[in-house]
């Protein structure tokens, strides 16, 4: 990942940063949430598959993911170092019994919904030093708390008012600028270190998809 060219006009609350290393070293915490939000086809789950690559050939950290649609099933089952569960029982048992891995949850709309029962997932999971990334299209699925305890957000293009609650829950007026952005570019926040504007390298875009 590199960080794009920004335009002669700069938006508020946006960092230009004209090198900034690859989001595998930043993400590169243990017991840390992320969250990556953002619309159909606006490159999160590339990001995603493009971070769990990272984690395995750099660190050698595996990978398990929960695939609550069938469809989505086989980009997942490509990835040797990733185990993919369509079960959400079993991708539970296995994350809450196994330590420091890459976990991802996909569509959070659908595996998460709001559900009280998985709080523990943001406030308490970070003991068993997981990397714990969370994917959704806007972060309503998220329960305020669970929101609150995203240490680190990757925003793709949203619209203006989501784009705006965002902004309110990262405390980054930045993150407003999300309703700019093109396919495959997203604004990187770090709480208290304000937000950066960001693509995915075309290399890792082919790499993840091939």
């Amino acid at each position: 990942m590199r960080n794009f060219h920004a335009k002669s006009h700069q938006p508020p609350g946006v960092r230009n940063v004209q090198k900034v290393s690859a989001p595998i070293a930043k993400m590169n915490k243990p017991r840390h949430t992320y969250g990556i939000f953002g619309q159909s086809e606006s490159g999160k789950t590339t990001l995603a598959q493009a971070l769990s690559i990272g984690f395995w050939e750099r660190l050698q950290i595996k990978t398990l993911v929960l695939v609550v649609q069938e469809h989505e099933l086989p980009s997942w089952a490509k990835l040797r170092h990733a185990t993919t569960y369509l079960s959400e029982k079993q991708f539970w048992r296995a994350v809450w019994d196994q330590t420091g891995k890459v976990v991802i949850i996909e569509d959070a709309v659908l595996s998460v919904d709001r559900k009280k029962d998985l709080r523990p997932v943001f406030t308490t999971l970070r003991h068993n030093e997981h990397r714990t990334i969370v994917v959704g299209h806007h972060g309503s699925e998220l329960l305020p708390l669970m929101r609150q305890n995203i240490q680190e957000l990757y925003l793709f293009r949203q619209p203006d008012d989501v784009a705006k609650d965002w902004a309110h829950d990262m405390v980054d007026e930045g993150l407003r600028e999300a309703s700019t952005l093109d396919q495959y570019e997203y604004l990187h926040c770090v709480r208290w270190k304000g937000t950066t504007r960001e693509r995915l390298d075309e290399s890792e875009i082919v790499r993840a998809l091939r």
